[in-house]
């Protein structure tokens, strides 16, 4: 049965720590960190002899030798930690050796990171003296309102904003003032008013006010109005990485706010002194179309201000001015040599600045004098562009603190590299390196090394626009020689992968293509994990050839072993699995056991519910020989048939039921048989069969027997609307009034009784009256002979299943201590009803093989009631469609499935509680809907929590049928659950039979259909 077995994600969540910390350890030899090995060593042994002393000395220790062995363990583990912190202070970085980007003497060298207002005066050495004048004088005319900064990525915008121009608007004689404003996922005019807030040095609430109308337009147009008044002098805002604005807020309703209030600025003539410079990326520049749509504004030449790259003279001045700043020899001669030939695009023939800070960022954090510096001889010793390339690529891998963050940084950058041409593989988008990559990394692992290597600090990879796709390429080819030695230094498989391929191609070919000198399944997964890396060169086709021919002949023992281990998982850890058991163990068993009639008949019932028709009624009539019994199962087999709407079915029973040769037994399954084929709208063949039934009661000997039969063929005329029915109810009176046991007598008399109010109510109290006389000659009660049967099914009843669950796991502690079976079998089957198959599979495992066949029909009914809900007693909710309306109200569609009768008996309302059983609304059904065929009612929702689990079910205006009760039960165990905001979510679910029945008498005051 698979029992007690670890559940799939614990294994999962297990192999995956263990492989985590193995991959820590190995990466730590791998890198010879020495220290963090140590320390490891150390922690391990400390814990391992804490945990196993006790042990060690019981077995293997002498009591005297003991202190000794200890004391010299445990200065051992100290040795360990000692060397480690020697390791420390030999590896540890010198003091003063990295001083901080930000100190005065270092503000020329900024890395990855932007210059700062700080730095403005350094900045105006960088040879954007001329770029900043024009823009300067450009945004403080009189005719500018709105202009553009556009350049593509690294090529300084934030810098030129933040320590050329808004240090320059900022002087004490400059005739504008400034603002400078960053976006990023905020909201954009929240944004906005902090920074003109801070920066202004006013509170924010005097530039929201409290007369402003709500309108964007009108509160944006109040915060420029109030910052001028505050300035006293005209305003330039700067708008720096003005992109976020679009990443942040993709769609055009998301911007809408944002536009309205800058074409409310734009077109209020008396804000014309506070003007706007956008800064955006390049290759987003048309997403500003939409913004000048709206303003209706066209950009004049003198509006649009291109930052370029450097040319290789001004990136030598560059240079020359970094190595003054920060104390660096400087050779000119050499650096412009460098810059022209090592340095510059090969098209374009100019230079980045983000490459020139890389650059001088690497030199400076050279250890020695000798290697620091801008000259020939310093560039030979750490291996020219491309060492310093090499030592700034492990430096910013270095950030990668898990070893697969780092490799799945690795194998991206790989994936955008041609190894074999030594060039950009293209551009390709996030999807793209997924499928390249995916049988080395995972894809989320791709993804976030993605973001990463194209974060703003980092730049490995940059952005591009592919068929309206972000995509992404290598920052520079460069990289590239710095990236294969990293290959051929850290994805060493990749190189074996590519020795074994040329290797076995080779074999493969010589000896004729053989199939035994195909790749093993070994050699195969190595390969196929480096598959992004392999060099096929010149027999490109003939490896792949190979690899295809090796992979089919692996498919099918592959394939086999995956059926196998799929098929344990599913029979072992699934709900579908664990029903398979049952199926398998019942269609083993019956017949080879020796159960009781009644066992055998819940087993033939549930193959019938389980959509298995030909096996059940084969157990029916082969394993079935007590006709009462056979006649009791015919007659749950035409219930299923009604409510399935299965006339075939219906047609098999009654095949059986002609059978049976004992009168009491086929009239009795006869007129169960008539109900069913009413309920299917056939009363013609309902009839028939019905006076069938009566003369094989007519063929009864025995008086009680032949009274009962009557009484109920009697009933039945009365629901067929038989003119006969009066006429069979004072045949079976006459008979039961010849029955000599008052026991026998008084519950015939009941029964006629009940038949006689449907057509004489009058004489339905005579029959009662008669019916109670008779019952006081009774010598001998009705004694427990179900006790324990019933103390099972109160608790089952109960309405709180967490206390049920509580009451008999104490229970089913002392069944199996007394070896109850049968208590064990009824414990299980009420785990089984509320889905928990596994704790029920488990119980039984210790019960009679009889009570354990019994309790796989109950389960495997139960699953068959799961899938399909129309195989409930009593009224069902068999769907839930839910719309949320723009005011808020949930509209709830609810589809019922009731065994409706006439206008007393029938599904009078379905109603909305919450988890626990709290009501929340309720619909009224005014009266009853043709028997078992769905129908739909609709009823609106107010004030409703969106995110509440909800359970919609049935009530019943009577008893329902079928079901044992003490008192009234009209609500049925079934119901929907699920949440208004997911449609999706609503799945049948089973309910104690007292669940929340505190609410019936609650008055609701619901709107009637």
């Amino acid at each position: 049965m698979f029992l007690g077995t670890p559940t799939p994600e614990f294994l999962q969540t297990t192999t995956e720590a263990i492989a985590r910390f193995i991959q820590w350890i190995a990466e730590l030899i791998r890198r010879r960190n020495w220290f963090m090995l140590l320390v490891l060593t150390g922690v391990a042994l400390a814990a391992l002899g804490g945990f196993f002393r006790d042990q060690i000395n019981e077995r293997f220790l002498a009591e005297a030798a003991q202190g000794a062995v200890w004391a010299s363990f445990w200065t051992g583990v100290v040795l360990i930690f000692i060397g480690a912190l020697v390791v420390a202070v030999v590896t540890m970085p010198r003091p003063g050796q990295e001083p901080e980007d930000d100190s005065p003497e270092r503000k020329a060298i900024k890395g990855l990171r932007p210059f700062s207002r700080d730095d403005a005066e350094i900045f105006t050495r960088l040879q954007r003296t001329s770029s900043l004048r024009e823009c300067c004088e450009t945004v403080t005319s009189q005719s500018y309102k709105f202009g553009i900064l556009m350049g593509e990525s690294g090529c300084g915008k934030t810098s030129f904003l933040q320590a050329g121009l808004w240090p320059k608007l900022s002087l004490p004689d400059s005739s504008h003032g400034a603002v400078y404003v960053r976006f990023s996922d905020q909201e954009p005019l929240e944004t906005i008013r902090q920074a003109v807030a801070d920066q202004l040095e006013v509170p924010v609430e005097w530039l929201t006010g409290t007369a402003v109308e709500p309108s964007h337009g009108a509160a944006f147009v109040h915060v420029l109005t109030q910052a001028r008044q505050a300035a006293d002098q005209p305003i330039v805002l700067l708008f720096d990485q003005f992109e976020q604005v679009f990443v942040h807020n993709p769609r055009k309703d998301d911007r809408a706010p944002f536009v309205q209030a800058m074409t409310a600025w734009y077109k209020t003539s008396a804000l014309d002194t506070v003007k706007v410079l956008v800064s955006i990326r390049a290759d987003l520049l048309h997403e500003l179309y939409e913004l000048q749509e709206a303003l209706g504004y066209s950009l004049g030449p003198q509006d649009l201000f291109k930052l370029e790259r450097f040319t290789p003279e001004e990136a030598s001045r560059i240079l020359g001015v970094i190595a003054e700043t920060e104390r660096l020899d400087f050779d000119p001669r050499f650096v412009q040599e460098l810059a022209e030939r090592e340095l510059a695009h090969r098209e374009s023939g100019t230079i980045s600045p983000v490459d020139l800070q890389i650059l001088a960022w690497m030199i400076e954090r050279q250890q020695g004098d000798d290697v620091r510096a801008f000259n020939r001889m310093a560039f030979q010793k750490f291996g020219g562009v491309e060492g310093l390339l090499s030592r700034f690529l492990d430096r910013t891998l270095d950030a990668r603190a898990l070893p697969q963050q780092r490799e799945a940084a690795v194998k991206t950058l790989l994936a955008l590299t041609d190894l074999e041409r030594q060039v950009r593989s293209g551009v390709l988008t996030v999807a793209e390196l997924q499928d390249m990559l995916k049988a080395t990394a995972k894809p989320d692992d791709v993804a976030e090394a993605v973001a990463w290597l194209s974060r703003g600090d980092v730049r490995l990879i940059t952005p591009q626009d592919k068929a309206g796709q972000t995509a992404y390429e290598l920052a520079h080819e460069r990289l590239i020689p710095a990236l294969m030695r990293l290959a051929d230094r850290e994805l060493t498989a990749a190189d074996k992968a590519n020795q074994l391929l040329e290797r076995r191609v080779n074999e493969w070919l010589g000896n004729q293509q053989q199939a035994r000198y195909l790749l093993t399944l070994r050699e195969l997964m190595l390969i196929r994990r480096q598959r992004p890396y392999l060099r096929l060169g010149s027999k490109r086709k003939q490896k792949e050839a190979l690899i295809r021919l090796s992979q089919r002949r692996m498919y099918v023992g592959v394939t086999a072993i995956s059926v196998g281990l799929v098929f344990f998982g599913w029979i072992g850890f699934t709900p579908s699995g664990q029903i398979q058991q049952v199926r398998w163990e019942l269609s083993q068993q019956v017949g080879r056991v020796s159960l009781s009639s009644e066992i055998t008949s819940s087993v033939a019932v549930a193959l019938i519910k389980d959509n298995q028709y030909r096996q059940g009624l084969n157990v029916i009539d082969d394993y079935i020989d007590n006709r009462p019994a056979k006649a009791d199962t015919l007659t749950t087999i035409a219930t299923t048939a009604v409510r399935l709407a299965d006339p075939e079915l219906l047609r098999q029973a009654l095949t059986l039921a002609q059978t049976i040769d004992l009168p009491e037994s086929k009239s009795r399954a006869l007129r169960e048989l008539a109900l069913a084929y009413r309920d299917l709208d056939d009363r013609t063949t309902a009839t028939a069969l019905l006076e069938a039934s009566l003369q094989a009661a007519r063929q009864i000997t025995e008086p009680w027997s032949q009274s009962t039969a009557l009484s109920d063929i009697a009933r039945a005329s009365v629901e067929l609307d038989s003119s006969a029915a009066m006429e069979i109810l004072e045949e079976a009176l006459q008979v039961t009034q010849q029955l000599t046991e008052p026991f026998d007598q008084s519950t015939a008399l009941r029964a006629i009784a009940g038949a006689y109010v449907e057509l004489d109510s009058s004489a339905a109290i005579e029959i009662l009256e008669e019916a109670l006389q008779v019952t006081q000659q009774i010598t001998e009660s009705f004694d427990q002979s179900n006790a324990l049967s019933n103390i099972i099914t109160t608790v089952r009843r109960m309405g709180d299943e967490d206390i049920a669950r509580t009451l008999l796991e104490q229970l089913q502690s002392i069944a199996q201590q007394v070896r109850a079976s049968s208590i064990l079998r009824d414990i299980a089957t009420f785990h089984a009803f509320h889905g928990d198959w596994f704790t029920a599979l488990r119980i039984l495992r210790t019960c009679l093989e009889s009570d354990r066949l019994s309790a796989f029909a109950e389960i495997l009914t139960y699953h068959a009631e799961q899938e399909r809900p129309q195989l409930i007693e009593g009224p069902v909710v068999l769907g839930v469609a839910a719309t949320v309306e723009p005011s808020g109200a949930v509209q709830l569609q609810v589809t019922l499935q009731s065994p409706d009768r006439d206008c007393d008996r029938h599904a009078d309302w379905w109603e909305v509680l919450s988890e626990k059983g709290e009501l929340i609304d309720r619909y009224l059904i005014d009266g009853p809907h043709e028997f078992e065929k769905p129908f739909t009612t609709s009823k609106t929702l107010t004030r409703f929590d969106l995110d509440q689990t909800i359970l919609v079910r049935a009530h019943f205006s009577d008893d329902i049928d079928g079901v044992e009760v003490y008192g009234s039960d009209r609500y049925s165990t079934q119901a929907m659950k699920g949440k208004v905001n997911d449609p999706e979510s609503f799945t049948s679910i089973r309910l104690s039979e007292k669940f929340a029945r505190q609410v019936e008498t609650r008055e609701i005051n619901p709107r009637i259909a």
